[in-house]
């Protein structure tokens, strides 16, 4: 003995594998049942894919295909840069950094196919953009804030900024500019500000399935502190920090971490 026990399944599954061969030898059928090569191969592949997927993930899909999502989990990142962002594999060039104006909200909409007024309210309440720009048109931006809490729009969870951080968000860079060094420079330039705003690291959420985003933050330097699994019901967000502070395929439920509602 190696110290290790089998598997135990539950009752009503062992006697259904028990029975398995005798009813298909009643019914005059093969058992095992002849499957083609093909049909193995999905099948192997699907039970990998399973494995591969811990209970969130199953739950994640599953819930995200209900009508009007009155029910959801949604696991993230939270990363946080402490220091200068190291230079990208592409040195920067063909574009310059400046803050984005409320003359750019046109542009930002449709950058970001959201309405124009949804993107005022965030200058309205004191977050402000910097934006990549080449031939005068926006390539990429970036989002910061440095309000006391941060409301993620997907979720309704409130995330805390604490008062030596800035809060970045919703980044994108134009595909064609991607691997340019476009959010190393507006990284860099967040970082030349945060001094006289009396702020020394940078905070982001990231979803756990945006892998492009990730692994460029993660380029530049911000490591994972730790990993949100947010549920949420009818409006409400409750939040838990899951396993340790590190990608990871696999989430363990840690105690309550906190909850809060929309506004």
């Amino acid at each position: 003995m190696n110290g290790t026990s089998a598997p135990r399944w539950p009752a009503s599954v062992g006697m259904a594998l028990a029975k398995a061969p005798h009813d298909a030898a009643a019914r005059g059928a093969r058992w095992p049942p002849r499957l083609s090569a093909a049909a193995r191969l999905d099948i192997a592949l699907l039970v990998e894919q399973l494995a591969a997927r811990p209970l969130w993930a199953l739950l994640e899909r599953a819930l995200a295909r209900l009508p009007g999502r009155p029910f959801g989990i949604t696991r993230f990142y939270v990363l946080e840069l402490g220091a200068p962002p190291r230079a990208g594999r592409v040195a920067a060039e063909g574009f310059a950094v400046r803050a984005a104006t409320r003359a750019d909200l046109a542009e930002l909409a449709r950058l970001e196919q959201k309405p124009a007024g949804r993107l005022a309210v965030r200058f309205d309440r004191g977050d402000y953009a910097l934006c990549a720009v080449s031939g005068g048109e926006i390539v990429g931006y970036e989002w910061f804030s440095e309000q006391p809490f941060f409301l993620e729009e997907k979720t309704g969870y409130t995330f805390e900024i604490p008062g030596d951080g800035v809060y970045a968000y919703d980044a994108f860079v134009a595909l064609v500019w991607r691997g340019r060094g476009v959010l190393g420079a507006l990284q860099t330039a967040v970082r030349d500000l945060m001094p006289r705003r009396g702020r020394s690291r940078v905070l982001s959420m990231i979803q756990h399935d945006n892998r492009v985003s990730l692994t460029a933050h993660l380029r530049l330097g911000f490591r994972v502190a730790r990993r949100l699994l947010v549920l949420t019901a009818l409006g409400r967000a409750l939040a838990f920090a899951v396993g340790p502070g590190g990608p990871s395929p696999g989430y363990g439920l840690s105690p309550l971490r906190q909850y809060a509602g929309r506004p």
